[in-house]
């Protein structure tokens, strides 16, 4: 199986979390590292269309393929967010375990909140949204 680091920055939110330095190295590290530990995949690949991630992963892990967008080479798939540095190899090893073939997906709800609003409680204007960590699939587009 073939598995997928998303490093994408995402202009979309107010902070980059993928470079912000947690117990010494970026967020994306710590996942980058949990799935080469969990020794699992017979190639990873990062995917980034940050200069900054292109160095810093060509300068401590030589061996993955650096891209900034991923190609569909038939075969199953895991694709995980480099914005998830609190997975472990394990549970990444057992997701692979039970993945049947088909497909595979890691989902939870988040609350949302609105900072922006005029309320000083942004609870009260709180939405909730899918957030993936990781999914694998066999196959397909």
């Amino acid at each position: 199986m073939r598995c997928i680091v998303d490093c994408r920055e995402d202009s979309r939110l107010a902070n980059n979390f993928l470079e912000l330095d947690l117990w010494g190295k970026p967020c994306y590290a710590h996942v980058i590292e949990a799935v080469r530990d969990a020794g699992c995949f017979s190639e990873i690949e990062i995917m980034t269309d940050s200069v900054k991630i292109s160095d810093y992963c060509n300068g401590h892990y030589p061996d993955f393929r650096i891209t900034p967008s991923a190609i569909h080479m038939g075969g199953s798939i895991f694709t995980i967010s480099g914005r998830a540095p609190c997975i472990t190899p394990l549970t990444i090893k057992q997701a692979v375990e039970w993945f049947n073939g088909t497909k595979l997906i890691s989902a939870r709800n988040r609350a949302s909140f609105d900072f922006d609003g005029e309320s000083i409680s942004f609870y009260k204007n709180k939405s909730r949204q899918i957030f993936n960590a990781f999914c694998a699939w066999g196959g397909g587009k």
